[in-house]
C-alpha cells in the first residue's frame, strides 16, 4: 500500500479577510499577501515534503489560481524543487488544469522533464480545473470538456511519440511538426479514462 502526503500550501493568514469578503478565491485582493510571510510558509511546506521522503511517504501536488487556499500556482515548478530535494518518494502531479492551459505541448515537455529529473518517480494526473478558475483563465466553459480531452490526448501523444515530429489537427489545438525531444523515463500506461 502506498501512502500519499498532500498539501495545497495554503496562505492561511489571509483567510479571515477572505471570509469577510465571502470567498478565499478570486475576489480576495493580493494586497492580503505578505511576501515575507509567504516566504516562510513556502519553505515550511517544502521542508514538510522533504520529511515525507525521509519517513517513506509519497507526495502529491496540485495547483490552483487566484486563491489563498493554494500557493502552488504551478505543479511543475513545485515538483521540480521537490524532485531535487527528495530521493525515494513517488511524485504525483494531480494536477495541471490542462483545459485552461494555452499550450498542452509545454505541459508534456514539463512532465517529461520532471520525470527525468526525478529519476522516473513522476506519476502524472491531468485535470480539467476548478470552476472558479475559468473566468481568470479567460476560458469558455461551453468548450471546457472538449478542450480538456483534446489537450489530454495531445499530451499523451507528445509524450509517447519517439519516431520524430508529428502534426496534430485538433479543434482547439492545431500543431505542426510537434516533437518533444526530452521524454520521460517512466513507461506509464497510456489510457483515456472518463
Amino acid at each position: 500500500m502506498r501512502v500519499w502526503y498532500f498539501s495545497e500550501m495554503a496562505y492561511h493568514p489571509a483567510w479571515e479577510e477572505g471570509l469577510k469578503r465571502g470567498s478565499l478565491r478570486v475576489v480576495l485582493p493580493n494586497g492580503n499577501f505578505d511576501p515575507k510571510t509567504g516566504h516562510g510558509l513556502l519553505n515550511r511546506y517544502l521542508d514538510e515534503f522533504a520529511l515525507c521522503d525521509e519517513v517513506g511517504l509519497d507526495i502529491m501536488v496540485n495547483e490552483h489560481h487566484s486563491t489563498s487556499t493554494c500557493l502552488t500556482i504551478s505543479v511543475p515548478m513545485a515538483l521540480s524543487i521537490i524532485a531535487r530535494e527528495t530521493k525515494r518518494s513517488r511524485l504525483l502531479s494531480l494536477g495541471t488544469p490542462i483545459a485552461n492551459r494555452p499550450d498542452p505541448v509545454r505541459v508534456a515537455e514539463e512532465m517529461a522533464w520532471l520525470d527525468v529529473l526525478s529519476g522516473g518517480r513522476l506519476e502524472m494526473g491531468l485535470v480539467k480545473g476548478a470552476p472558479y478558475e475559468i473566468a481568470p483563465a479567460n476560458s469558455n466553459p461551453a468548450n471546457l470538456m472538449r478542450r480538456y480531452w483534446e489537450a489530454h490526448d495531445l499530451i499523451l501523444k507528445a509524450m509517447s511519440t519517439t519516431d520524430g515530429p508529428f502534426n496534430w489537427e485538433g479543434e482547439f489545438l492545431p500543431t505542426t511538426a510537434m516533437s518533444t525531444f526530452g521524454r520521460g523515463r517512466t513507461s506509464s500506461r497510456r489510457r483515456r479514462s472518463g
